[in-house]
């Protein structure tokens, strides 16, 4: 299996993290994504424990981990060097953890150090209420050949025809 396509970052602690993923992929022998998902699945069913703190991870996630130039979830990688050092048969696992725990936190406090762009939106100011209109704009009339017939140019059935009638004797005050 070929080596993943590293992802274009400039140099920081991401760029870090993600050259050592990519060093810890290639010690595990450049498994599939299918095949670390199935360590991982077959570690969570042989270790009841584990099925309630994390779920198996899908293929495309694994591989995403790896190849987008975004900080990755913490969890997932976490258990992505745990089989890449169970696969790779790394002897220093531990040390091997805390360093890939040290480059994560490194890159997560470079990302969110940045302040907020000029243009971005305060999620946290009060959402101004609309302004009422001071008058409703009237629809312009129109005529007949543009809009279509009005109801009294509309053939009624019988019922319609005595509501109608009713209606107009009661607006004229004759009813």
């Amino acid at each position: 299996m070929p080596a993943w396509q590293k992802p274009d970052l400039p140099d920081g602690p991401l760029r870090a993290l993600n050259d050592e993923l990519h060093r810890l992929h290639a010690f595990s022998g450049y498994r599939s994504s299918y095949q670390i998902q199935a360590w991982l699945k077959a570690r969570a069913t042989n270790h009841s424990d584990l099925i309630n703190d994390w779920m198996t991870p899908s293929h495309t996630l694994i591989h995403r981990t790896l190849t987008q130039a975004v900080l990755p979830n913490r969890a997932v990688v976490n258990n992505l060097v745990e089989a890449f050092i169970a696969l790779g048969r790394i002897q220093n696992g531990r040390d091997v953890l805390d360093k890939i725990d040290q480059l994560w936190t490194e890159a997560y406090d470079e990302d969110h150090s940045h302040p907020a762009p000029a243009n971005s939106v305060d999620l946290s100011a009060p959402v101004p209420e609309p302004e009422p209109p001071d008058t409703i704009p009237e629809s312009p009339q129109s005529s007949t050949a543009e809009t279509g017939p009005t109801k009294q140019q509309l053939p009624t059935s019988g019922s319609q025809q005595v509501d109608e009638l009713f209606e107009r004797r009661f607006r004229d005050g004759t009813a």
